[in-house]
This record gives C-alpha cells, sequence and structure tokens, in this order.
C-alpha cells in the first residue's frame, strides 16, 4: 500500500490543483488566524470544490471554538477534521466526518495501537521543526501514524526509512513563503516520497 500524502495549508488554488496533480491524498486547509496558512472559509471551499473528487479535503484546527468547527463543516463540507486530540472531547462531528487526532511528545502515550490513521506532530505545528524521529518509529510500529513536523524534499527520504510511517505530512517544507506554497516543491515532494518506498 502507498504511503498517503497530505500537503497542509493550502491558500491558493494552483497548489491544490498541483498537489492533486501530483498524486497527493489529502489536502488540508488551516482554520487557525495565528497561522499564515488560516483560509477563508469561503475561500477554501471554492477551492474544494474544483478537487474534492480527487483527494481527500481535511479541515485543519487548533483548539477550535465548537461553532467555528460546526461552520466549517457546513460550508467546506470535509471529508476529515483535523486538530489536537484533546480538541475532539468537545466536538461534535457528523457520522461521515472522520477524525484525524494530533499527537504531540506529551500525548502520544495517549495513543491506542489500532488501524485509525492519527498525525505525529512536534510540540508545535507550522514552525517547519523535525520531529523526533526515533519517538515516531516507536509509534508508528504500533498505530497508523502520518508523520508531520519539518519534512522537506532533502529528507523525507530519510524519514520513510526511519520511521516507517503510513504516511507523510507537508506543509512549510514545500512554500517558497510562509503561506505561499511553491507547485514545483509539491511535486518534487511528492516523487521523493514515492522513490523513498522503492527503495
Amino acid at each position: 500500500m502507498s504511503l498517503l500524502i497530505k500537503v497542509c495549508g493550502i491558500t491558493h488554488a494552483e497548489a491544490a490543483t498541483a498537489a492533486v496533480g501530483a498524486g497527493a491524498d489529502f489536502l488540508g486547509f488551516v482554520f487557525y488566524p495565528p497561522s499564515p496558512r488560516h483560509m477563508a472559509l469561503e475561500q477554501a471551499a471554492e477551492i474544494a470544490e474544483f478537487v474534492r473528487d480527487d483527494v481527500q479535503i481535511v479541515a485543519v484546527f487548533h483548539h477550535p471554538d465548537a461553532k467555528d468547527v460546526e461552520r466549517v463543516i457546513e460550508v467546506l463540507r470535509p471529508g476529515w477534521v483535523q486538530s489536537d486530540v484533546d480538541d475532539f472531547d468537545a466536538m461534535r462531528l457528523p457520522d461521515e466526518c472522520r477524525r484525524l487526532r494530533v499527537y504531540r511528545p506529551a500525548t502520544v502515550s495517549r495513543l491506542e495501537a489500532g488501524s485509525e490513521l492519527a498525525l505525529f506532530e512536534g510540540p508545535t505545528s507550522g514552525l517547519g521543526r523535525t520531529v523526533d524521529w526515533d519517538l515516531a518509529r516507536d509509534v508508528a510500529a504500533r498505530s497508523r501514524v502520518m508523520l508531520a513536523g519539518g519534512l522537506t524534499v532533502g529528507n523525507v527520504g530519510q524519514a520513510v526509512e526511519a520511521v516507517s510511517p503510513a504516511g507523510v505530512d507537508v506543509s512549510s517544507g514545500v512554500e517558497r513563503a510562509p503561506g505561499v506554497k511553491d507547485p514545483d516543491m509539491i511535486l518534487d515532494f511528492v516523487n521523493a516520497v514515492r522513490k523513498a518506498e522503492e527503495t
């Protein structure tokens, strides 16, 4: 089974179509105002409509207000909602909306073994900081984990070899400026992942 690839922090249609064309499995739209990748909901929904038949749409939150989550789900119609594991305690999601729980070093001990896809990230998201791959490998050995944090074209092959994750998540590693994805970098990243699978 091919490694899952998520391109997170989509802010432009060009990046979305490039990611889909390259073969990404998930596109993440960030709804967290302090982030340079925060999207206006209506703009995100417009982009998602063009690609939703070819990719999984993920609404990405960080400690959100319940009403904000409800509004995003209503307008964006994501297949997945991503947020820190504790955030889901206060969320009510429709049955058709799957949870992508984010675990960090401080909470990863709570990740139960199983087939449900989860995301392993460093203490803070969106800063391009590489996570502890040794810890990530231990987690990936018992759970279906998507690895995030500081992944780039230059290191994703090493990360795949070191961690053996179910998937990888890239954001700042394919940007030419904060919040601005580079289509060529997206393609190079996906190609690097596929090459790593062959070794």
